[in-house]
């Protein structure tokens, strides 16, 4: 992987954690995959078309994204610059027409089983079979993790507008497009205590029952990761009297579809009081551009819905559209967290195990985006669940429900069920004064009721990758032999709700999911003292592999900022630790032998830490190191803020009794107070008793500002912001710090737009209250320069050599602007070649032990 072509490198979301760990743990065929299938009608220029998905991934980052989770804490995805297309052609012209159905078949039936590997981009691939000279049927194949339902339309989309524009010869598109990452960052920023409390009110009282689905399965051996697919279109009279009825009583088809489900599932587990889930689209209209966002915004969430006889039907769906409303405001929250915050006492399994998924992007317009002699047909969104049962609701053209559902189903049960749902639809559509004892008592129900007889055919039949009781305990048991063991044992149990279980108990044939792992993966820090990579419950599934694991990996527990990029060669020498560099200059580290650690920025955190002194950052990034390497000497490396938060930790290690092996400082920022007897020096007028009044005094004037501003706020919104606006245009820059106080004053969030700004304007000045003392070594500094007057060069010279005792190397930078330091390749490449051989010859000076670990 060459780390100069990475862009940028985000986590995972709780959606993608799902998905990865449903993947990690497919049998035969990846939940995940996505195969978006369509025809083009007319003459296609082959060539064209490749260019157009070419300018498409260089336009959207999904495109270019790779999921990492091997030997990490965390799973992480990683957005390369470029990527080229992963390509396949086929012609199928030869063959008569009667065949095309068959051969497309075995093409797509060979893709999915050739996957998609997460972790080796490119991470999606384009299928092309030429049918006739007028007709190719195109194959997208992507995955989840990266792509919703939406976003697959935003794709195509642009696929199309590309192709028009370079057949028409027109300039290549260069719009802007929204981040992902920024989405993710502001979504962070959002409150939860109430979506918390909105949750735990809606499942009050609820008492889950087992699933109904067990009785209507086959006993086989099957992986049970195939998915099949039934559906039916609706009539246009049954189409026609279900949107007018939608219209008369103000209903969304949603509802429709929700009251129907909810119906079916209560004659199913023959209980009035039912959950089931539905998928939310996740884009937040207040985040400028969600529209327009590619990625995997969707959620699960949990409906509860309850079933009254003897209340009209019209009045039933407009309370079960009332909890719908009530729940967009709260539906940000992940899955997970919903799930744990749910009180469902004696219930060991999933919360549910059926989806209801509405689908409803205008895939009929992306032909109007493409040529006039070109159109789109027979499009398949190649939608894909990991539930037993889902239901999906289609209304692009046609009003159609279909039925995807996993192996071990009856499929006479299936196609039954397919009946009832249309039947109740028909019905509800139609329904203007009954009640919902009507809907229970139609001809319809006998499609289901005729199956009862196979009730007891297989009581405990396996559902979505889960295993059977019996399978579970044919392990003898065995009880925890140490700490480890029995702090997992008590995890496991609480997770899965089982006991007891025994160290040499399967994860996964307990019952564990891709939910019971993300559980997992996030309470083991607080359980058994250790972070775990995100493979390792996949690669130890028992108590005893998985504590073996553990007592013998190096991850440290509770480390917030140090992070390692590359454990070099076993310990054999000391470790190289960047402040604010970022992960990527590992590349330009040319010692495979050599241990690279990434301190992340303190300013860089979404905690925002309002409150930090260059001392207290340097003493916590002291402690972390130390669990790594706790004696030196230490070789350390900052850059911007970094340098001066480095050049504090030297000072502290030094003042324990360590040893400094190396200290560089890229274009480090300047101290604001040096301690030496020059006070005039330093370029800041008066005493430090006189700084001091002063900022009290700026601090008392700053808060007499807020104070008024916060009252003005309180009075009348109008008023408050006539008058940001007016004082605003006067002094810009300061009342934006002014504003964001306030904000954090009455309790709210810092606006994304302004936490880069506002974050510089705060570190700076702990940078400008730094008091740095005599340093008693040796400092290396690269400096930026100003190719005209070198007054950087000078000044930066001036203020290192009065604190370095034993002197400061000055060495000038090939660039003026600050940020090439990290961003431009040639600078890299200009100081890690000096770094390199420095510690070459460190490491290679007299065989110096003190510098092997």
């Amino acid at each position: 992987m060459d780390k100069r072509n990475i862009e940028n490198i985000l986590p995972l979301t709780s959606m993608q954690q799902a998905f990865l760990f449903a993947s990690l743990g497919a049998i035969d065929s990846d939940p995940g995959l996505l195969q978006v299938c369509f025809r083009i009608q007319g003459r296609l220029d082959i060539t064209m078309f490749r260019e157009a998905w070419n300018r498409v991934s260089c336009r959207y980052a999904a495109c270019r994204t790779a999921i990492h989770w091997q030997d990490l804490n965390k799973p992480l995805q990683v957005i390369y610059r470029t990527l080229a297309l992963q390509w396949e052609e086929f012609d199928c012209t030869s063959s008569p027409a009667r065949d095309h159905d068959h051969l497309l078949a075995e093409i797509l039936a060979a893709d999915r089983v050739k996957g998609l590997s997460l972790s080796q981009p490119p991470t999606m691939r384009i299928s092309l079979v030429r049918l006739q000279d007028d007709c190719v049927h195109v194959c997208w194949t992507c995955h989840h993790i990266l792509f919703d339902g939406w976003s697959c339309f935003i794709i195509l989309r642009a696929l199309c507008q590309s192709y028009r524009r370079i057949t028409c010869n027109s300039a290549q598109e260069n719009e802007l497009t929204p981040s992902f990452g920024d989405y993710v960052k502001w979504s962070k920023s959002r409150e939860l205590s109430d979506a918390k409390s909105f949750w735990r009110n809606q499942f009050d009282g609820f008492r889950p029952a087992p699933s109904p689905f067990e009785r209507y399965c086959i006993p086989n051996n099957s992986p049970m990761h195939t998915c099949h697919r039934v559906e039916c279109t609706l009539s246009q009279l049954q189409i026609d009297t279900i949107t007018e009825f939608v219209r008369t009583n103000r209903l969304t088809l949603s509802t429709l579809a929700y009251g129907v489900w909810a119906l079916v599932l209560g004659r199913l587990y023959r209980n009035n009081d039912v959950v089931f889930g539905v998928s939310v689209t996740g884009r937040d209209i207040s985040f400028a551009g969600a529209d327009e966002l590619v990625g995997p915004l969707l959620n699960i969430v949990p409906v509860r819905a309850i079933v009254v006889p003897d209340q009209s039907v019209v009045s039933w769906l407009k309370d079960l559209l009332a909890q719908q409303l009530n729940r967009f405001d709260y539906d940000y929250l992940p899955f997970h967290s919903i799930v744990e915050i749910i009180d469902a006492p004696d219930h060991s399994g999933p919360l549910f195990d059926s989806l209801v998924v509405m689908q409803n992007p205008p895939w009929q317009s992306l032909s109007e985006e493409l040529p006039h002699s070109l159109r789109i047909t027979d499009l398949q969104g190649g939608m894909t669940s990991v539930y037993p049962v889902t239901i999906v609701i289609k209304s692009d053209i046609r009003l159609s429900v279909e039925i995807a559902y996993r192996d071990g189903f009856d499929p006479g049960f299936i196609r039954n069920l397919l009946a009832v749902i249309e039947a109740l639809m028909s019905r509800l559509g139609s329904e203007r004064d009954g009640t919902v004892k009507d809907l229970l008592n139609l001809p319809a129900w006998d499609y289901i009721d005729s199956l009862e007889s196979c009730a007891d055919v297989a009581p405990h039949s396996p559902l979505a990758g889960s295993v059977s009781d019996s399978d579970a305990t044919n392990v003898q048991y065995t009880a925890p032999r140490n700490a480890v063991e029995k702090s997992l044992v008590a995890l496991w149990e609480s997770i899965l709700h089982r006991h007891p279980i025994g160290i040499h108990d399967n994860f996964f044939a307990n019952g564990g999911n891709s939910l019971s792992v993300t559980q997992l993966i996030e309470r083991a820090p607080s359980i058994v003292g250790r972070k775990l990579p995100v493979s390792s419950v996949f690669q130890a599934p028992t108590v005893a592999e998985l504590a073996m694991l553990i007592t013998a990996s190096d991850q440290i527990v509770g480390h917030k900022w140090v992070m390692p990029i590359r454990k070099g060669g076993g310990g054999q020498k000391k470790p190289l630790f960047f402040v604010n560099i970022g992960a990527k200059v590992v590349e330009y580290m040319s010692d495979p032998e050599l241990p690279v650690y990434d301190i992340r920025g303190h300013w860089q955190d979404d905690t925002f830490d309002l409150g930090p002194a260059v001392n207290d950052i340097a003493a916590g990034y002291i402690a972390e190191i130390r669990d790594h390497q706790p004696h030196g000497p230490y070789f350390l490396v900052g850059y911007c803020i970094g340098g001066l938060v480095v050049f504090e930790m030297a000072q502290q290690l030094i003042a324990s009794g360590e040893e400094i092996g190396l200290l560089v400082l890229l274009a480090p920022s300047r101290p604001g107070h040096i301690e030496t007897p020059a006070e005039s020096d330093r370029g800041v007028k008066g005493t430090p008793q006189q700084q001091q009044k002063q900022h009290s005094m700026n601090s008392r004037t700053v808060h007499t500002v807020v104070d008024y501003f916060h009252k003005l706020y309180l009075a009348g919104f109008d008023a408050f912001v006539e008058k940001i606006v007016r004082v605003s245009r006067m002094y810009a820059e300061r009342m934006r710090i002014v504003y964001c106080c306030m904000l954090l004053r009455v309790g709210g969030s810092i606006p994304i737009p302004l936490r880069g700004k506002y974050a510089v304007q705060f570190y700076m000045k702990a940078v400008r209250n730094y008091r740095a003392s005599r340093y008693p070594g040796r400092l290396i500094v690269f400096h930026t320069r100003d190719d005209t007057t070198d007054t950087d060069s000078v000044a930066q010279c001036a203020v290192w050599q009065r604190l370095a005792t034993a002197g400061v190397e000055s060495i000038a930078l090939p660039t003026s602007n600050h940020e090439d330091v990290y961003a431009d390749e040639a600078c890299i490449e200009f100081w890690s070649r000096d770094l390199n051989e420095r510690l070459n010859m460190i490491y290679q000076s007299h065989n110096n032990p003190k510098i092997n670990a």
